[in-house]
């Protein structure tokens, strides 16, 4: 069965880059402000957005990828004050949480699959850079939800890298025509170190239509060749700080190195949202 969906993968692969980038462009497209509202309105209603968490009227936007990465209303998403808290870095849905697996490699299990860490985040495994291999987080953005990505801790970003692949749709109904897809997605990924010694990754998956993936912190051409950025002098960081968006509902995989995050006791798969705590930061002097 998965020489199969291996095959059925394979002859798809080319299809999603291709249908993705000619979505992204249309996303990308300037329409007039009254077909561009009206669309706006017919799709708030296929995918129940709440446009009244919106700062920005539907006739504010000019595109419709701007309407993806919509801002949110502050007020409605207040960043969780507590200094060393660990919080939702997107409106979405949690899908799992927990600790990454040493048995056969450093793995973590995203929807009944193992991935193996290094390739997910794009690191030698016999390299010298740490991966963080103590725990993960999954959450998924469903089309209604607004597609910016937030700085999830206090941190300071060091190195930032692009990696190219596939753009398969992460719905669960496309499970079945493909094995390890957050790994043969496309991915940008985002490294940090915080205060306390620990470090952190996010990585955004990248999906069918979702190639476009903007980040302020990143001048990585987004095309077929990996590339990596890396900050001499690291920008410092703050939980809620906007990070990156995409451009029409993905995946985040957010992962930690060991003993570095406390996740909170009573956390549970299902909806969260932006600046909701998930845990506290520990400090390498407390493991």
């Amino acid at each position: 069965m998965k020489k199969r969906k291996g095959r059925l993968a394979d002859l798809q692969s080319g299809l999603s880059v291709l249908l993705s980038r000619a979505l992204g462009r249309i996303a990308a497209a300037e329409l007039p402000r009254p077909v561009l509202a009206t669309t706006i309105i017919a799709y708030s209603l296929v995918y129940g957005v709440d446009l009244a968490d919106a700062v920005e009227p539907t006739s504010g936007f000019k595109r419709l990828d701007e309407f993806f990465a919509r801002r949110i209303d502050p007020g409605l998403r207040p960043i969780c004050a507590d200094s060393d808290a660990l919080i939702s870095p997107v409106d979405g849905t949690l899908l799992g949480f927990g600790n990454c697996s040493r048995e056969g490699g450093k793995r973590l299990e995203i929807k009944g699959e193992l991935y193996d860490i290094c390739q997910l985040v794009g690191r030698d495994p016999g390299g010298e850079e740490p991966n963080p291999s103590g725990g993960f987080a999954v959450f998924y953005l469903h089309p209604r939800d607004c597609h910016r990505v937030q700085v999830p801790a206090d941190c300071f970003l060091e190195e930032v890298r692009h990696i190219p692949g596939a753009r398969f749709p992460v719905a669960s109904w496309f499970e079945f025509c493909a094995d390890e897809i957050y790994a043969r997605n496309e991915r940008l990924v985002f490294d940090f170190e915080t205060p306390g010694g620990g470090r952190l990754s996010l990585v955004m998956v990248a999906a069918l239509g979702v190639g476009n993936i903007d980040s302020q912190y990143s001048p990585i051409a987004l095309d077929d060749k990996p590339s990596t950025l890396r900050f001499d002098a690291p920008p410092d960081l703050h939980r809620g700080d906007d990070l990156a968006s995409f451009r029409l509902g993905s995946t985040v995989v957010l992962l930690w190195s060991k003993a570095a995050v406390d996740l909170d006791e009573n956390l549970a798969p299902g909806a969260v949202i932006i600046g909701q705590k998930l845990g506290e930061l520990r400090s390498r002097h407390d493991v």
